[in-house]
């Protein structure tokens, strides 16, 4: 959690600079398979979506690949990796650790560095009648403590017939306010209105079940080096995604010569397949079918020989793509301006 919140705090941090690409750290460490498991998402769901970075990012996994086949095989990381969305759901039933409305930030926080791919700064100010709770944030308005963390202010002092706020915040431009009595202002939310109350008043981000088990037995592909799984595959694996034209990404086998990727649907039969790839990313030229789970290879040819990823008994790459009516529900929540909003109907899908 420590961990976690010391992410928080980089991403709220007013002084940072907007940068809305990964840095050199980030791509080197997940190339070297040091990185921790939200930074991984970050960098995941950042390059799914921008080529520069992806670009950046196998051109590193080349560099490495070239590195070790000089030097011989560097000994593999072993990481766990906890679903995305299970951290958060994780995060939102500690209430003792934080107050109530730093939980609903930390959420906002995490989904907007994660689907965004940005650094773009947020303010939070959580007020609560309960005794100031401890948690690293970067509000300046808070005191500094030795160990760097702030603590969050409470608010006491209001002015005559001003509805004293729960939960204040600045999320995508706007400060979005809820009162005690459940009102909501900043937002116009519409008719996810009762959704967006239930996140801030009861910290209540209901991961759909589908998501829980597509992660569940993600970290072993996306590690590679595990039986069946010689080399990783990234993206997407063990995740709802928006795009019916999803970037297939996996990390180098070394001296292989060239990759094919195929799709199925949960029966197995062939949906997609490449031609022979020289890159470790692929575009389907065709449109995947809405509200679908699919599974993914990749079969590298390496001396003449096929090398599949995964095989058994390592588990299917699996993936879904959001039906229609949830797309639509995406598309309506960004358009509200609300990182909040949108990490909560992302959860949902």
């Amino acid at each position: 959690m420590r961990e976690t919140a010391a992410i928080l705090a980089e991403a709220l941090d007013p002084n940072a600079e907007l940068d809305p690409h990964l840095s050199y750290d980030q791509l080197e460490a997940h190339v070297d398979g040091t990185i921790d498991d939200v930074s991984r998402e970050i960098v995941d769901v950042h390059t799914a979506g921008c080529s520069l970075c992806l670009e950046q990012l196998n051109d590193l996994r080349e560099l490495r690949e070239t590195i070790q086949r000089q030097n011989g095989p560097a000994v593999p990381v072993t990481t766990s990796h906890e679903g995305f969305w299970e951290k958060i759901a994780s995060a939102l039933t500690v209430k003792t650790a934080f107050a109530a409305g730093a939980v609903v930030i930390l959420a906002l926080a995490l989904w907007g560095i994660s689907s965004l791919g940005s650094r773009e700064p947020l303010e939070a100010v959580v007020v609560d009648e309960a005794p100031s709770t401890e948690m690293v944030s970067p509000d300046p308005t808070g005191s500094s403590n030795d160990d760097g963390s702030v603590e969050i202010a409470s608010v006491d002092d209001q002015a005559d017939g001003e509805a004293e706020p729960v939960v204040s915040l600045v999320d995508g431009g706007s400060r979005l306010e809820i009162d005690k009595q459940g009102n909501i202002s900043g937002i116009d939310a519409g008719r996810f209105e009762a959704k967006l109350k239930a996140v801030l008043t009861k910290q209540d981000i209901q991961v759909s079940p589908t998501a829980k088990e597509l992660r569940s037995a993600s970290g072993v592909l996306m590690g590679g080096g595990s039986p069946g799984a010689p080399f990783a595959l990234t993206v997407p694996v063990g995740r709802v995604i928006a795009g019916d034209r999803p970037q297939f990404n996996w990390r180098p086998l070394a001296e292989a010569d060239s990759y094919t990727v195929t799709v199925f649907d949960e029966r197995f039969t062939k949906i997609a397949e490449s031609q022979a790839l020289k890159e470790t990313s692929w575009i389907p030229a065709v449109r995947l079918k809405r509200g679908l789970i699919y599974s993914w290879q990749v079969a590298a040819t390496k001396a003449g020989q096929e090398i599949k990823s995964p095989v058994r008994p390592a588990p299917d790459a699996k993936f879904k793509i959001i039906d229609t009516a949830a797309a639509n529900d995406i598309d309506e929540a960004r358009r509200t301006g609300s990182h909040l909003l949108l990490g909560t109907i992302y959860a949902n899908a």
